[in-house]
This record gives structure tokens, C-alpha cells and sequence, in this order.
């Protein structure tokens, strides 16, 4: 954890394999998850969600999600999402109150 007068910098990892606005990214066990993000209009393409391997430097896809714009945390160690929602006609959007962890 950083202390309020650390001094830090930022570098660049490699680019994550798709495009997202509005996404979140967490840590769990030494693998970033990066998602909930929207990319176009479609949902399934607002499910993807993809993993960063820090000891290799590599992205890869993850199954996709069961909602879209979920919370997202390292809850006790398990990568958990939490509300989001479903759509089902374009504009028709159904709040979700579920929670998941990935197994």
C-alpha cells in the first residue's frame, strides 16, 4: 500500500485486447480482471471481461459475465461482481440485485 507522500510513476504494461469505456479493473491472488466496460451497443460484447497475468505480461479472455456494468472486488480472495444489469430489447434494461463469484 502506498503511503500519502510516496513517490511513484507509471508504466506501461502491454494494451488490453479490447477497447473499454467506464471499466473497472481488480486484483486477485496476482491476476488483474479487467471488465464491465462498454464497448458497443451490443451486449454480449459488454460481457467480455478479460485477465492480466503479472508474471507473464499476458491478457487473456475470460468467460463472459452474466451481467452488464457490474461492481466488481477481490472479496476474501474471490473475484465477486456485484448488481449490473440485464437487457433483453436494445433499450429494455432489467436492474440486477445478484451477486456472483467466480469459481
Amino acid at each position: 500500500m502506498l503511503s500519502p507522500q510516496a513517490q511513484f510513476g507509471w508504466s506501461q504494461i502491454c494494451d488490453v485486447p479490447q477497447a473499454m469505456v467506464f471499466a473497472q479493473a481488480v486484483c486477485v491472488e496476482g491476476i488483474v480482471y479487467f471488465g464491465s466496460g462498454t464497448t458497443t451497443m451490443s451486449e454480449a460484447d459488454r460481457c467480455k471481461m478479460f485477465s492480466y497475468c503479472l508474471a507473464n505480461s499476458k491478457w487473456s479472455p475470460v468467460d463472459n459475465c452474466p451481467v452488464v456494468g457490474f461492481g466488481m472486488s477481490n472479496f476474501m480472495g474471490q473475484l465477486t461482481l456485484v448488481g449490473g444489469a440485464y437487457e433483453s430489447c436494445g433499450e429494455c434494461v432489467t436492474v440486477s440485485v445478484r451477486a456472483w463469484v467466480c469459481d
